[in-house]
């Protein structure tokens, strides 16, 4: 429970499952948070009605936040959605040209990938949420036998998570722990045009 001001001065009201922390700038931060059900962050002035009308929606299960990109024919709770709020983002836009133009063929490509040669259905269909740390180690195995393609998919995905953990829309970044393959050389070299095809699943597969 935590005791809550209301915004008019008329009293306190108590709030179940209302539990704050503080973020790495040292802002506090309000969430619903119940076992068994996503965590929610509640972004209204604590006490005013609109804080009252979110608390409400997000113990009946809905955020009230606003989509960061359009994505409106994209499941969103999928991996492709997430990516598509990646590129609306400010940490994907300060890229240079080149890199964003890299990172978007080898996002693309993944969400593309089919699951399976039996199964069609792509990896971008997948729930992003409490991803296992399995699938990305997947995703980097197919490209085993290019080590620089193979690592520049959890590269990538580390990135969008860092955005999907940042944004309050998972909790943890399942790319973290995927080691890259050893590649052997010394630091990172300018990718060719054959290196890039082979990381978004083109020509020279």
């Amino acid at each position: 429970m935590m005791k809550i001001r209301l915004a008019d001065g008329s009293g306190n009201l108590e709030f179940k499952y209302l539990v704050e922390d503080v973020d790495r700038h040292g802002n506090v931060r309000l969430y619903v948070k119940r076992r068994g059900h996503r965590k929610i962050r509640l972004r209204k002035s604590p006490g005013t009605q609109e804080f009252l009308d979110e608390y409400r929606d997000a113990m009946a299960g809905k955020s009230t936040a606003k989509s960061i990109g359009p994505a409106e024919n994209t499941a969103r709770s999928s991996l492709r959605w997430l990516v598509e709020q990646y590129y609306e983002g400010a940490d994907f836009k300060v890229l240079d040209d080149r890199t964003r133009h890299v990172r978007r063929q080898i996002l693309d490509a993944i969400c593309l990938e089919p699951l399976s040669p039996q199964n069609a259905a792509t990896i971008g269909s997948l729930p992003f949420a409490n991803m296992p740390t399995s699938n990305i180690r997947t995703l980097r195995d197919r490209k085993a036998s290019t080590p620089e393609a193979a690592n520049a998919r959890p590269k990538a995905l580390r990135q969008v998570f860092v955005f999907a953990v940042n944004s309050d829309l998972v909790e943890r970044n399942p790319a973290r722990d995927v080691p890259y393959i050893r590649t052997g050389s010394q630091g990172f070299h300018t990718w060719t045009i054959e290196e890039v095809q082979v990381a978004i699943g083109g020509e020279g597969v």
